[in-house]
């Protein structure tokens, strides 16, 4: 066979031509071996039409083609970057070192860090007799308290009644900022994370890092839909109560949100926990001119 096309139409279309190659000729009973390139602009999930092979060969007059294989489909992940350390220093700042006495019911998880002498406050119960025997003084035992890790990341999928190219790029910014922290905090920590979108309805997903809970993370954050109305309310009533309520939550966003100062409608308990998330919020405005303390896009 001489003069064939092949092609695999795609959907939604990418800014070139539709992806196909041309193949001189197929020797008989023989195979050949071309790549067909084409590039995907933006996350999301693309369509391919089965594969067909058209030939007009010889002299054009007339067409031939016939299809083979099935429709495929491919999810574009979001687009990623680079955090900074700053982004992880929450975990640290939370936790303050504790000396000379073992935590109490508020902080019940701690490590062993050592020994040191005894200083005037120190609880006479964590004294090392052994070591302070041998050594001829008194020593403590010190613990540290064990770093809550577990984060929760919120995104904010925002975009005006009529956007702009800069506020679909802003929006994409925050995917991105988002999508990052899920991978190096996947990558790089063991911990349980919730990952929360603001869209309608609202979506969260939370268990421990893995490999496995990654993808199933880029995969919701690769079909997001911006929205100009994004329901906070309801999203904060979606997160999972058991883990959130002493996780550190880091907001990102294309705008201002300014979610700690809301009340939270609704009865006592909602206002409790508005009040109790707005303390441990950290919001991420995209659009503000601070981002590359944070965030870094490749």
């Amino acid at each position: 066979a001489q003069g064939l096309v092949s092609s695999s139409p795609v959907q939604p279309a990418p800014q070139e031509r539709q992806p196909s190659v041309f193949l001189a000729a197929v020797p008989p009973r023989g195979h050949i071996t071309e790549l067909i390139e084409t590039v995907l602009p933006n996350r999301g999930l693309y369509r391919f039409d089965k594969p067909e092979i058209t030939s007009r060969f010889p002299f054009g007059f007339l067409e031939r083609s016939v299809v083979v294989g099935e429709p495929q489909q491919l999810l574009v992940y979001p687009r990623l970057g680079k955090l900074s350390r700053r982004f992880f220093e929450f975990e640290r700042e939370s936790h303050p070192h504790q000396e000379g006495h073992r935590p109490g019911p508020a902080s019940s998880e701690a490590d062993y860090h050592g020994l040191r002498e005894f200083r005037d406050g120190d609880s006479p119960r964590w004294i090392h007799w052994a070591t302070s025997a041998r050594r001829g003084r008194l020593m403590v035992r010190e613990f540290e308290a064990r770093h809550n890790r577990d984060v929760a990341v919120l995104l904010d999928p925002w975009l005006p009644a009529n956007p702009q190219p800069r506020d679909r790029d802003l929006l994409e910014l925050a995917i991105s900022f988002v999508a990052t922290a899920c991978v190096e905090l996947c990558e790089s920590h063991s911990l349980h994370l919730v990952l929360g979108i603001a869209s309608d309805p609202p979506i969260v997903r939370h268990g421990q890092t893995s490999a496995r809970f990654l993808r199933e993370l880029l995969e919701q954050l690769a079909l997001v839909q911006g929205t100009s109305e994004t329901p906070w309310d309801d999203l904060f009533r979606e997160l999972p109560l058991a883990w959130t309520s002493q996780m550190r939550i880091t907001a990102v966003g294309p705008r201002p949100l300014d979610l700690a100062s809301r009340s939270g409608g609704g009865d006592d308990s909602t206002r409790r926990r508005w009040k109790n998330l707005a303390r441990r919020l950290v919001e991420v405005n995209v659009a503000s001119g601070t981002l590359h303390q944070y965030f870094e896009l490749h």
